[in-house]
């Protein structure tokens, strides 16, 4: 997380740092640099990720019946005797699949019991979609360089 952090804060300085006038006429490319640089930052985090990080957490391993990858995992993290916590996390396992409901099917969204909370969350996403975000992001240019005095500009 600290790798990707980084690379946003590097991506908006140079950002800052690119002048406006990189590209053809009034065209402003500084924002491309931006983008590309930070994703070259989440490139690393993933590589890194992907083949240098080999360790789940101790519960997904418990989770799995994987008791002594978990109590390895434990004794990585912590410095005091790891076996109450993994007995612990033993109990909750087994407390949490003796007491779980059934998997949820995509079907069940349809369902009575689901149709209240999946039609406030599509209002939801129809409210966010057309509250006029999207303009805002396409004309944040012409809004940050020449301001909005005159309500009655076009852009």
């Amino acid at each position: 997380m600290t790798v990707m952090n980084t690379g946003m804060c590097c991506a908006i300085g140079l950002g800052f740092l690119v002048p406006n006038e990189i590209g053809e006429g009034e065209v402003n490319n500084g924002w491309r640099v931006v983008y590309i640089f930070a994703t070259f930052f989440a490139l690393i985090r993933i590589v890194l990720f992907l083949f240098f990080q080999k360790h789940e957490t101790p519960a997904f391993y418990v989770s799995k019946y994987r008791e002594q990858e978990a109590l390895e995992m434990l004794k990585k993290i912590y410095t005091c005797d790891p076996k109450p916590i993994l007995d612990q996390l033993v109990k909750d396992r087994d407390y949490l699949y003796k007491s779980s409901v059934k998997q949820l099917k995509y079907k069940d969204l349809l369902s009575k019991k689901y149709r209240k909370a999946y039609g406030i969350g599509l209002y939801m996403v129809f409210l966010h979609q057309f509250a006029g975000i999207g303009a805002i992001y396409a004309f944040s240019v012409h809004l940050f360089r020449y301001g909005i005095d005159d309500p009655n500009d076009s852009f």
